[in-house]
């Protein structure tokens, strides 16, 4: 949710995170709990205090703190709200980069490791090494350090350069797992050793597989609930070898059931940046109807918000190719389009943009506030009442997945 309400809404995304904010004490005494250092949040709560009732699949997903480290992040990259920082979004970010460096630890083999935690992925628990835990937490760590440089400017306490400097030397040597073999990036280090267990094997009726099959019958094979690698993939690009994200998405695409409402529109946003443009349809459209046709059979208990934030993502990222960066944003289009074109307006650091998406590229144009920069393939540009077109950087005939 938090990527579409800080460029629609963003009053309503700067409350999300000073909710957070306000239960930190709440979670710093659960790190204590949990024999942790620094804060640590709950899995599921209202209050601030855990609400999840079986803590492999909950009170495990250690996973949050790096998630909420890179919502403020996204937060002020799309809002330019500097300000949040020094009213508690810069000391959540310190306070959930300690719990990581207390968590990890060095091996024998001179990288470091996260040990005993559950990714995105529900349906493979307390595993070692999970892909999406461990490039979350480096960028959580690197952020913290890079806040922790204007320590006054943040209202931190002054923080020594021993502690930043064991942040980044952490966040350069975790583990991200990969198979040689296989060419593709392992969801954990014990995953691919796992039966693969083929979708088209499993009876229809006995989706979702929660219901039908006992947990561990399930954490014994190659399946997954929701898009994890896949995930961090798109969150954290910069962790992983361009040259191997298609064949990594490929592989996974084959075990992911969808169980869960938060799969599709990841999927379709992922499958879209690999030329995989008949799967991103497929998955687009998984998304799009969840609550206009109750493919779930559970939009009666309420619209699932977080689908819905993840359909605007996969307009905005899979289809336009837009990437917030502190100088700017940078454009890609994957020449990935539902229909002719669409158009979508996009609030940025105060100014207003309207995007129109084609197959053969994407046109930004200013519509109020000042010029903001562009950074695409082959050149850097303002962003002001003249339309700009970049050009897909993908042939116009579709990859087939």
């Amino acid at each position: 949710m938090l990527p579409f309400l800080a460029h629609a809404v963003p009053e309503r995304a700067r409350h999300l995170l000073a909710l957070r904010h306000s239960m930190l004490q709440q979670a710093r005494l659960r790190a204590s709990t949990l024999s942790q250092a620094g804060a640590l949040y709950p899995w599921r709560t209202l209050s601030g205090e855990e609400a999840s009732s079986y803590y492999p699949a909950g009170t495990a997903q250690y996973h949050i703190n790096a998630d909420i480290a890179w919502a403020i992040d996204r937060y002020v990259l799309a809002t330019g709200d500097h300000d949040f920082l020094a009213h508690g979004g810069a000391q959540m970010v310190i306070e959930t980069a300690r719990m990581w460096a207390d968590l990890a630890f060095e091996g024998s083999d001179g990288r470091w490791h996260i040990h005993g935690v559950t990714g995105p992925d529900e349906y493979s628990a307390v595993v070692n090494d999970n892909a999406y835990t461990n490039s979350m937490a480096a960028r959580n760590l690197r952020l913290a350090a890079r806040l922790a440089r204007d320590a006054a400017l943040h209202h931190l306490d002054p923080l020594s350069d021993v502690e930043m400097e064991t942040w980044i030397h952490i966040a350069d040597h975790l583990v991200i797992p990969f198979d040689d073999t296989l060419g593709i990036y392992a969801q954990d280090d014990q995953f691919l050793s796992r039966r693969r267990w083929d979708l088209s094997d499993i009876p229809q009726e006995n989706f979702p597989l929660l219901l039908h099959l006992h947990p561990l019958v399930i954490y014994r094979h190659q399946l997954i609930k929701q898009a994890d690698v896949v995930l961090a993939m798109l969150l954290v690009p910069e962790a992983f070898r361009p040259e191997a994200l298609r064949e990594t998405f490929r592989y996974y695409e084959g075990v992911t059931t969808g169980d869960s409402s938060l799969s599709a529109a990841i999927q379709a946003t992922a499958a879209a940046t690999v030329n995989y443009v008949d799967v991103a349809d497929h998955h687009f459209d998984q998304a799009l109807f969840l609550d206009l046709a109750n493919t779930h059979g559970n939009t009666g208990d309420g619209v699932h918000l977080a689908n819905s934030g993840g359909i605007w993502s996969a307009v905005i990222v899979g289809m336009a190719g837009l990437t917030m960066r502190p100088d700017g944003v940078e454009l890609a289009p994957t020449g990935w389009c539902v229909g002719n074109h669409i158009s979508a307006l996009i609030h940025i650091r105060g100014s207003l943009l309207q995007l129109t998406i084609r197959p053969e590229g994407t046109t930004i144009e200013l519509k109020g506030g000042k010029p903001i920069a562009l950074i695409s393939q082959d050149h850097h540009t303002a962003i002001d009442s003249t339309p700009v077109s970049v050009p897909a950087i993908f042939p116009s005939t579709p990859q087939h997945g």
